[in-house]
C-alpha cells in the first residue's frame, strides 16, 4: 500500500532538483549575458542534438561557478557518465549533457524557438524557453499536432552505446519536464502540453 506514495514522493523530489539545476544553469548563463552585452551562449555550429554543448561554452560557464552534475536531470541520470561527458568532449569537442538549450545554431532546432538574448525588443521574456528538460522520443506520429500514442521513449539510440531515454517517465510515457525562461522563472510542462520543437524529419524528436 505504501509503494504509490514512495514513488510519488520520490518523483516530486526528483522534479524538485530538476527544477534547481535549470535554475543554477540559466544563473550561470545570465552572468555570462552580463559580461557579453546580454547575449546568451552560442553554439559554433558543433551540435547535433539540442543537448550537445561546445567544450568552450561549457568551459564559460564553468567559470561563472557551475558544475558538471548540474547539466543532467536527476530523473535520467544514466546520461550522466564519463562517456558522454570527457570522452566526448575528447573527441568531439562537445559535451552530451541532459538539458536542452534554445540558443542560436544547435542542432536539429526551427530557429524560430532559438534565443540570443536574455531581453530584446522581438521576445516576451516570460514566455520565451532558453533551457529545457525537454522530452526525447523517436517514432512518435502526431494527430492534428497532437500526440497520438506510440513511439519509443526508453531505447533512443546515438552517441553511445547505451540507448538514451527520456527523463521523468510515468510507466512507458513522459509525465513532462520543466523548463527555464528568459524571465529565470522555472515551470513544468506536462507532457499532453508539450510540442515537437525540432524539425519535421529530425530524429530524435525533442519536444517542451
Amino acid at each position: 500500500m505504501l509503494l504509490p506514495g514512495l514513488s510519488h514522493a520520490k518523483e516530486s523530489a526528483l522534479r524538485a532538483k530538476c527544477k534547481s539545476n535549470i535554475r543554477q544553469i540559466g544563473i550561470a548563463m545570465r552572468m555570462y549575458a552580463d559580461e557579453n552585452n546580454d547575449k546568451v551562449p552560442t553554439v559554433p555550429g558543433v551540435s547535433n542534438w539540442p543537448w550537445d554543448l561546445p567544450t568552450t561554452v561549457v568551459t564559460n560557464l564553468e567559470r561563472q561557478g557551475m558544475q558538471r552534475h548540474v547539466l543532467y536531470c536527476p530523473s535520467a541520470a544514466l546520461q550522466d557518465n564519463d562517456v558522454l561527458w570527457t570522452d566526448w568532449a575528447k573527441k568531439n569537442n562537445y559535451y552530451v549533457t541532459g538539458y536542452c538549450y534554445w540558443t542560436t545554431n544547435v542542432g536539429g532546432v526551427d530557429p524560430k524557438f532559438m534565443v540570443s538574448r536574455f531581453t530584446t525588443a522581438y521576445t516576451n521574456v516570460s514566455q520565451a524557453v532558453l533551457i529545457s528538460d525537454a522530452t526525447v522520443s523517436t517514432g512518435v506520429t502526431l494527430k492534428n499536432g497532437v500526440f497520438n500514442g506510440g513511439g519509443n521513449f526508453t531505447r533512443i539510440i546515438g552517441g553511445w552505446d547505451k540507448p538514451h531515454r527520456t527523463s521523468h517517465l510515468s510507466g512507458q510515457l513522459p509525465a513532462g519536464g520543466n523548463s527555464l525562461y528568459l524571465d529565470n522563472h522555472v515551470d513544468w510542462t506536462p507532457f499532453k502540453k508539450m510540442t515537437i520543437r525540432t524539425f519535421s524529419g529530425f530524429s530524435p524528436q525533442f519536444w517542451w
